[in-house]
């Protein structure tokens, strides 16, 4: 804004403006454009040349009202141009022909100072039309005007100003200064409807006319509401508007003129005489413009789009050049460029040994102002370079203005300091935008790697074509030029980092290594080259804000450090607030910073290698190179000098050299020795793999891990290479990247070795020779024999994998454990034989083992081992095959057998291979698999071949070999313990010694071994406490040896499982024999008794059942008595009943006292037993069926089969009987076999091989086909016949009644009978009851035989059959065989046969009462009394008549009750008229 104040009072005013600046909310809106908001803008107050004098006399802080306090005026609307406080010039100038490279105001502000209308009228108004001509007469925008200078666009303003007026009461005489400002508005205004208003009047505030141009402190946004009036709040509210207004207009005059040249000039572009340079001023003229209000992102497309048509400029002079054409645009080389390259050629040549050229001044590059670019740009006096980092810097300048770095401020020719005025940029909770950051660290790795290229391209076409140089003078030329790239490329990258390095994202990297340090232990020491350091810049400044739809509002917001990535148990005081931006952001910006590190990097060790200091894989091929493999001392403090692979830069070794602002001390220090440079390395390599750590990365964190490992390797630090190694082993074998992996692993052996960590070296050389292994097997089509690293130059081949191997397996005799490696890396094709074959003169079996060996050495195998699983039974034991002796293997196919001594019936799998060779174990296991045929494949995760195969094998023991089983007792007393008898058959095998091991399988089974009995064979047992095992010996061949074992249960269960092992000696060795069997322990019958007294006998009715669903063959059932009592049956001891669960069988017994018995006064025997012999069906359909098919099996050639066969068809014949199927069995005493197929005998035969599973198939049909049904009558012999014995208890009963109703036939007859009687007639009979105590076994009953007892009875009948008169309920007393008579009279109520009335007997309990209360107190209490009636007239009845002689019905239709009625009826007496 240019200022003309004549009257010399901008002063006054100056503190009120600066209170209001900058201007806030700004809203331009374009046709073209989206609407752009502007948040704040900050403008400078410049003077014209009529009041600079006055103006520079006074006070540079009133002067120059920027707003932005010290550091917020390069973004102002000012000069760049111009020198500090030079005024606008007064007189018209010549416009520049190229718009945008002259600075002009968009605001002329005149202040005009009028006291009265009498003034303004001589003097003010003449003086404002001459200010309004002069400086509008060329105003853009006017008819007369050219278009083109809408570029300078302006507006103007008047600003009235108002002194105070002490005697008005508001402090400023309002009347006439209204006066006055009528009068502005009238003549300046204008007249029309649309005018501009364009005048404003503002008052002066009475303390800057009093202390005159004293800086005024009144801090930012307030409005001084204690000085001022609301009027003069509202004028200044006036101005402010009207301002920001006028600004926006001009400023739009300008961006539309701007964009119709630049599209008048961009359709030029193919036209002839059209220059790129004077089109790249124009339009970013146009970016430069937005940059100055503040619209950032709209001036960095600007430059986004330049640079792209840079691009193709660059492309066309290349192409014209290639041509032979004249380009004309871009200078061919840049001279600064090769003044440094002639410099050093020079000093080198004149000293050859000199290590150091002359430093030259650093200055940043990307510093804009660095040079004239925009001048050289006109005069087309600049190089493709020199235009390349102009463009850069540009775009880096505006990226970091958005991205918040107090850095990104450029230095403004005006600055001035207000003292005492707060500096808003040092608010806390600035935060940078780490999205911006991130894009521009990815602009610049872009920019650093096109750029480098130019240079050489530079370089190339200028230094090596001055002079015609031999061939030792262009390598040291070629030296310099890769040098100078390098050089560049390593400190643009460092500045760039030092630019983008925030306080937030150090930190961060702080905490993550401190957390990484805490994870893994150990640490590697590091020194601080290129570490990521908090730069201390200061804080960020107010900078012109807008808020608009390409990046939207950017807010800051401080949270605490737990809502980010990091682990809450770090320290409080480690913690920093830090922003709450997507973690996302903070990785992409950690990972291009890393990034911008890599290329740094690489540019050293470019410098490096040229010295003969070599980096990552390639250190470790000149290693190799160098030696045999073993490395030499080497004094890192000494100067080294350049091997024969750096031979083609010898002269170029000692170069160290910079371009103006590329001069680096870290560099320098870096390229001092080749302990420096590798400790740099190293350094940069770490704070690279840090951030891409940090940003997850996993590949390049792997990747620099390796390159530190060699750099440790190289330098001989085997330890901290170890480290690095291990951790990438397990990287690179998971990707399949075998080369490296070699290479790593070969490395990481020899550290090891050299550490003399023994066990962990064999490790890895074992996997490097599987490697080498796989590897060679994967190249054997291709023409070379060797595996070397891709693209590295003088990696040692590794010919083969002869002797790695063999030495292994010897140096592994010096360990202490094992170590077990996969056995699928050494040995491939690996098979087991899934059918078993058994020895002839022996127990046991073996299987054949075949496997192809794929390593060069040949191996001895101590042992070989195979462990077999089984798939049904997880309890069952594992079987474990071994080899007979050491074996020898070599390269190719080898079979081994491996035998068992063990004999575990079942179906089985491989679910390990051993192969042990000194302490060395190859094993491989196998994953588990569901069944589902007899071949399954494993598949490597490295072929689609399988490697194993693992078949299912069928295991049972030879028809001679020696088998064990486990059945229940056959005979059961359920007053004794419950037992077990287990029958070891010896077969062809002459025992020595044997012990059989008796387990528990389930849970509350105690076997109680101890009392383990031998009931059968010819044998000594004994039983062997502190293991648990019952000891024989001596078993002959052929021989049986039953050992009964009794068991008790904890808890109620149905099934018991019980695993035996028998491990016997014969000649041959020693042998073991395990099954495992569940037995149902459920009682197979259930027995339920009813109990009748009578007076002298008691009948007991046993009704025998099934209690499971498999029927019984009752074969015989008998009550024993006891030495008092004696019980009898009318059926036989000896019958055959078919009892099921819906079919019981009935017994009943007579029990009564023995007239003579010889107890002599002891206790009474009043348990009986009772014994009841049976069969079960199933076990007998099973015994039939084995013995058929048995039978036939001795006569033919599969008497081999017999032990397998036989176990398995009692399986598959409980497998097949149902209730249905028990019901016809037990009814017709035969079994259905049915056809081959019903029995599934596929699943059984799947174990054998295909030949013998032919016949014995074909063999199988035949015997169906001859047995359809077994009788199970005539074939096999009696099955097992078992026994059970029930104790039954005779009930106790103190008192037993005998009662009996006497009836008789008429009053006067004492005889009675059971003639018909009438109804309602009157029955006469006679009640008797006596009682007994023939039952009572008990001594404490009380009361004596002689001593009379109180009852009562009662007699019961429905109401409906019989009224009961005389004593239905009565009490009486009476001693033992007492009798005791009531008369009764019966009168029936209905006719038919009437049951006599129930009687119903008790004790009398206060009887009882009475009696305990004379017994002492200290004599027990005894039980009370239990009856039971024999009533003898239970079940009899009395046929009751009617008693009616005639009746007469009458049968009228429409008659009282339907048409039929009783008239009347004649008794058999006398006649009753029934109405």
């Amino acid at each position: 804004m240019q200022q003309s104040d004549p009257s010399n009072v901008f002063h006054l005013i100056s503190n009120d403006l600066h209170a209001r600046l900058p201007l806030r909310n700004l809203h331009w809106n374009s046709p073209s454009r989206p609407l752009r908001s502007i948040d704040s803008l900050f403008v400078e107050f410049v003077p014209d040349r009529k009041s600079a004098p006055q103006f520079q006399g006074r006070s540079a802080s009133v002067a120059s009202l920027s707003g932005a306090q010290d550091n917020a005026s390069s973004t102002s609307l000012a000069n760049e141009g111009r020198r500090e406080s030079e005024p606008f010039p007064l007189q018209k100038e010549r416009r520049h022909q190229i718009p945008g490279l002259r600075q002009t105001p968009y605001l002329k502000v005149y202040l005009l100072r009028c006291d009265d209308v009498d003034t303004y009228k001589s003097s003010s108004r003449r003086m404002l039309r001459e200010w309004i001509k002069e400086h509008t007469s060329h105003q853009p925008g006017s008819g007369s005007a050219n278009s083109q200078e809408n570029h300078d666009a302006f507006e103007w303003m008047i600003i009235h100003e108002v002194l105070p007026d002490p005697a008005s009461a508001s402090g400023w005489s309002t009347r006439t200064s209204s006066n006055v400002l009528e009068k502005l508005r009238a003549d300046f205004n204008g007249s029309s409807k649309p005018a501009i208003d364009r005048v404003a009047q503002v008052p002066a505030s009475k303390s800057t006319q009093a202390q005159g141009a004293r800086a005024n402190s009144v801090p930012a946004g307030i409005v001084g509401r204690d000085e001022y009036s609301m009027q003069a709040a509202a004028a200044w509210e006036d101005v402010i508007t009207k301002v920001k207004s006028l600004i926006l207009a001009s400023f739009d005059l300008r961006v539309r003129q701007y964009e119709e040249d630049i599209k008048e000039k961009g359709s030029q572009r193919n036209l002839p005489g059209w220059n790129f340079c004077t089109f790249f001023v124009l339009k970013e003229g146009l970016a430069r413009g937005f940059e100055n209000v503040g619209l950032v992102e709209d001036a960095l497309i600007g430059y986004d789009e330049l640079s792209i048509e840079l691009q193709m400029a660059i492309r066309d002079q290349k192409e014209k050049a290639s041509s032979g054409q004249h380009p004309g645009l871009f200078r061919e080389h840049t001279q600064e460029l090769l003044t440094l390259a002639e410099s050093a050629y020079q000093q080198l040549q004149s000293s050859p040994g000199s290590k150091r050229i002359t430093k030259q001044p650093s200055i940043s590059v990307l510093d804009s102002d660095r040079k004239h670019y925009r001048e050289l740009i006109l005069a087309n006096n600049i190089s493709a370079f020199d235009f390349q980092n102009y463009v850069f810097s540009r775009q880096f300048s505006l990226l970091s203005r958005m991205a918040g770095l107090s850095s990104a401020e450029p230095t403004s020719p005006r600055k001035h300091s207000r003292p005492n005025t707060p500096n808003p940029g040092t608010e806390a909770g600035v935060i940078e935008n780490l999205s911006i950051l991130a894009e521009i660290c990815s602009r610049a790795l872009g920019f650093i790697t096109a750029t480098g290229r130019m240079i050489r391209e530079d370089l190339r076409t200028s230094f090596h074509n001055n002079e015609q140089t031999d061939e030792a003078s262009a390598a040291l030329r070629f030296g310099i030029i890769e040098d100078l790239v390098a050089a560049w490329t390593f400190t643009t990258g460092q500045q760039v980092l030092a630019k983008t390095n925030v306080s937030y994202i150090s930190k961060q990297l702080q905490l993550y290594s401190q957390e990484i340090a805490k994870s893994k232990g150990n640490s590697i020491p590091r020194t601080p080259f290129g570490k990521e350091t908090v730069a201390q810049s200061p804080p960020l400044s107010t900078l012109p804000r807008r808020i608009s739809s390409l990046l939207g509002p950017q807010k800051s917001v401080l949270v605490s450090p737990e809502q980010q990535t990091f682990s809450d148990t770090l320290a409080s005081s480690q913690r920093s607030p830090v922003p709450t931006q997507s973690q996302t952001s903070l990785h992409y910006f950690a990972a291009h910073r890393a990034e911008l590190y890599l290329v740094a990097r690489r540019a050293l060790s470019s410098l490096g290698l040229r010295r003969g200091w070599k980096t990552g894989w390639t250190a470790v091929a000149i290693r190799e190179e160098l030696g045999d493999g073993d490395l030499d001392e080497v004094p890192l403090d000494e100067e080294t000098k350049p091997n024969e692979a750096g031979a083609a830069y010898v002269a170029s070794s000692t170069v160290t050299v910079g371009l103006p602002g590329l001069q680096n001390d870290e560099l320098d220090v870096a390229l001092a020795s080749e302990k420096c440079f590798y400790s740099a390395y190293e350094d940069l390599t770490r704070v690279t793999l840090q951030l891409y750590q940090f940003s997850g990365n996993q590949k390049f964190t792997e990747g620099l891990t390796a390159d530190l490992a060699t750099v440790r390797f190289y330098l001989k630090d085997y330890e901290a290479a170890a480290l690095y190694f291990r951790q990438l082993a397990p990287f690179y074998a998971g990707d399949d990247w075998n080369n490296l992996e070699i290479g790593v692993l070969d490395m990481y052996s020899r550290c090891l070795k050299k550490l003399d960590q023994l066990e962990e070296y064999i490790r890895v050389s074992l996997r490097l020779v599987a490697k080498l292994v796989r590897s060679k097997s994967q190249n054997t089509d291709t023409s070379h024999t060797g595996l070397r690293f891709p693209n590295v130059t003088g990696f040692r081949d590794i010919r083969n994998d002869t002797g790695y191997l063999r030495d292994l397996i010897e140096a592994s005799e010096r360990l202490e454990e094992p170590i077990s490696i996969p056995m699928e890396d050494y040995f491939t094709k690996v098979h087991v034989d899934p059918y078993l074959e058994h020895f002839v003169h022996k127990d046991g079996f073996q299987l054949t083992l075949e496997f192809r060996y794929i390593v060069t050495d040949e191996i001895t195998a101590d042992q070989i081992k195979i462990r077999l699983v089984n798939i049904d039974d997880k309890q069952a034991g594992d079987i474990w095959l071994t080899s007979g002796g050491p074996t020898t293997i070599s390269y190719g196919r080898t079979k081994v057998p491996v035998t068992a001594t063990t004999i575990i019936p079942g179906w089985y799998k491989v679910d390990k291979i051993t192969v042990s060779s000194a302490k060395i174990l190859f094993t491989y296991d196998f994953s588990p698999v569901a069944i589902g045929g007899f071949f399954d494949g494993y598949q490597d995760n490295a072929s689609t071949q399988p490697v194993v195969l693992k078949p299912h094998i069928l295991v049972w023991p030879s028809s001679r070999a020696l088998g064990a089983h486990v059945d229940l007792n056959k005979e059961i007393h359920l007053e004794q313990s419950r037992s077990i008898v287990i029958d070891i058959s010896s077969g062809s095998n002459l025992v020595t010694r044997g012990r059989l091991l008796v387990r528990a399988g389930s849970a509350g089974l105690r076997l109680l071994k101890s009392d383990a009995k031998l009931i059968q064979g010819d044998s000594n047992i004994s039983y062997n406490p502190p293991e648990g095992i019952i000891c024989f010996e001596q078993l002959a061949a052929d021989m049986n040896l039953k050992i009964r074992v009794p068991y008790k249960l904890e808890t109620d269960m149905k099934d018991i499982t019980i695993k035996i092992e028998v491990t016997y000696s014969t000649e041959h060795g020693e042998f073991s024999y395990v099954s495992t069997h569940t037995l149902s322990i459920l009682l197979p019958l259930g027995v339920n008794v009813q109990d009748v007294f009578k007076q002298g006998a008691l009948f007991s009715k046993f009704a025998i059942s099934a209690s499971t669903s498999i029927p019984l063959d009752l074969l015989s059932c008998h009550l024993e008595g006891t030495r008092d009592f004696e019980a009898k049956s009318p059926l036989a001891r000896s019958l055959r009943l078919f009892v099921s669960t819906k079919q019981p069988a009935s017994m009943v017994y007579k029990i009564s006292h023995k007239k003579q018995n010889d107890s002599n006064g002891k206790a009474l025997q009043t348990r009986l037993s009772m014994y009841i012999e049976y069969q079960c069906l199933d076990e007998a359909v099973c015994s039939a069926v084995r013995y058929c098919l048995l039978g036939q099996l001795q006569g033919s050639k599969f008497t081999k089969y017999t032990r397998l066969l036989s176990h398995s068809i009692e399986g598959i014949l409980r497998s097949r009987l149902s209730p249905p199927n028990y019901e016809r069995i037990g009814l017709l005493r035969d079994f259905d076999m049915g056809s081959f197929y019903t029995f599934h005998w596929d699943k059984v035969l799947g174990g054998l091989p295909f030949e013998a599973r032919q016949e014995l198939v074909t063999w199988l049909q035949s015997w169906h086909q001859e047995n359809p049904t077994i009788d199970l009558e005539k074939v096999g012999p009696t099955p097992m016949i078992r026994r059970i014995v029930i104790p039954v208890d005779v009930p106790q009963l103190q008192i037993i009644h005998t009662a009996s109703l006497r009836v008789f036939r008429d009053s006067q007859s004492s005889g009675y009978g059971f003639g018909p009687v009438a109804v309602g007639q009157a029955i006469t009979a006679e009640l008797k009851i006596k009682y007994s105590r023939e039952w009572d076994t008990r001594e404490d009953t009380p009361g004596s035989k002689t001593e009379k007892l109180g009852f009562y009875y009662a007699l019961d009948a429905s109401p409906d059959t019989w009224l009961i008169g005389g004593q239905r309920r009565a009490y009486f007393t009476a001693a033992e065989d007492q009798v005791v008579t009531f008369p009764i009279l019966l009168i029936p109520q209905r006719p038919g046969y009437l049951l006599y009335p129930s009687i119903d007997i008790r004790p009398d309990e206060q009887h009882e009462y009475e009696q305990d209360m004379r017994s002492p107190s200290l004599t027990p209490k005894p039980p009370p009394l239990t009856c039971e009636i024999d009533y003898r007239n239970h079940g009899e009845s009395i046929l009751v008549v009617p008693n009616v002689s005639s009746t007469t019905v009458s049968l009228e239709p429409d008659g009282h009750g339907g048409g039929a009625w009783l008239v009347e009826a004649e008794t058999k007496h006398a006649t009753t008229l029934v109405r």
